[in-house]
């Protein structure tokens, strides 16, 4: 990344795969914060992938970034990130990912107070995956 600093696709790629080496919580919080803040918009290749789509990597560093927010008692912004991924990049997902950010983000709502959740995302998202019912591991 620094000898290429151009290569935007290098560096997100790059972004996504050092987070595990993180040795705090905090500093993966942050890291994950930054990759969304820079790369919210990233499309990965599907080039040499048959079941991915362009926002996969987004949506997943979404999704690890709202469970941190709410490991940090942040159960409001959590849900707000995976409602702005849902609702932004959801047509660029894999089926498998939308199944997962919906999953988590319906978690979300049931640990909610706010008495105004809106399931009409997560109705919405059941009718498209409703068409893999027969599929092995995403039905």
């Amino acid at each position: 990344m620094q000898n290429t600093p151009s290569d935007k696709e290098l560096a997100a790629y790059c972004l996504w795969l050092m987070d595990i080496a993180l040795e705090t919580p905090l500093a993966r919080l942050n890291h994950n914060a930054y990759f969304i803040q820079h790369f919210f918009y990233y499309d990965q290749s599907t080039d040499e992938c048959a079941n991915c789509a362009p926002a996969d990597i987004s949506a997943r560093v979404a999704r690890d970034l709202a469970r941190q927010y709410n490991a940090q008692n942040k159960l409001g912004m959590a849900i707000e990130l995976l409602k702005r991924m849902n609702d932004e990049r959801k047509g660029e997902m894999s089926d498998w990912v939308l199944a997962e950010l919906t999953t988590q983000l319906a978690n979300y709502y049931l640990l909610s107070q706010n008495k105004s959740r809106d399931y009409e995302r997560i109705a919405q998202n059941y009718v498209k995956l409703k068409t893999d019912k027969n599929n092995k591991t995403l039905g």
